[in-house]
């Protein structure tokens, strides 16, 4: 069997039920696609093909600009300093002891409005940067839409403003459990025209990537 990339999994894997992937069934939290990547799409496209049959999987997509309106300006400023890291054992920084990537700000002005980079896994590294956190993970949360995919629904979510996440469900594993396909979008590829090879997944966790397959 050849190596799955992330997203080709139709349907819901018993061995990665508790796992932050798509391809699971516990609460996937909050967060922008591919955060902390080389290649972060600008857009995600959600295509429903077979429903969740008892209703209980709804995807949730939270609006950035409405939740930011709900922060201090301390906090939004907060979220513009390199306070924060992604847990992982290939980073680079420590942090209390723990491996991490490099410290980056979550939110960067764009002509088109505030885009933010974010994950309910991110950890900061002062105080401050942990208040202003707590307050965005709350406001999103707050903001936070649920959309039930059935059978030829298209979810369009632009992934520099808003968060997207998925609440959990019971799958069957029989084969007819619900199947989203997902999609990736960029409006301009990197220079060179190919994202090949792909080191979207430099600082992923290594137990992460072996649970699904992916190259090291």
């Amino acid at each position: 069997m050849g190596r799955r990339t992330p997203g080709a999994e139709p349907v819901p894997v018993a061995s990665h039920h508790n796992m932050q992937t798509a391809s699971g069934a516990n609460d996937l939290v909050l967060h922008t696609e591919a955060c902390f990547t080389a290649y972060p799409p600008d857009f995600l496209a959600l295509l429903g093909l077979r429903p969740d049959s008892i209703g209980q999987a709804a995807t949730l997509v939270s609006d950035i600009p409405r939740a930011l309106a709900h922060l201090t300006p301390a906090e939004r400023g907060a979220l513009r300093e390199p306070l924060f890291v992604f847990p992982t054992d290939r980073g680079s920084y420590l942090h209390e002891g723990r491996r991490t990537t490099e410290p980056v700000p979550l939110l960067r002005d764009r002509p088109d409005g505030p885009a933010l980079e974010y994950s309910t896994l991110i950890t900061a590294i002062t105080p401050a940067g942990a208040a202003a956190l707590a307050a965005l993970e709350e406001s999103l949360g707050r903001c936070a839409q649920s959309v039930l995919l059935g059978s030829g629904d298209l979810l369009l979510i632009d992934n520099r403003h808003a968060v997207h996440g998925r609440t959990a469900f019971r799958p069957a594993y029989d084969g007819a459990d619900r199947w989203i396909q997902r999609v990736l979008l960029l409006r301009q590829l990197p220079s060179g025209g190919r994202i090949v090879p792909d080191t979207r997944l430099a600082h992923y966790p290594t137990d992460y990537i072996k649970a699904l397959a992916l190259p090291a």
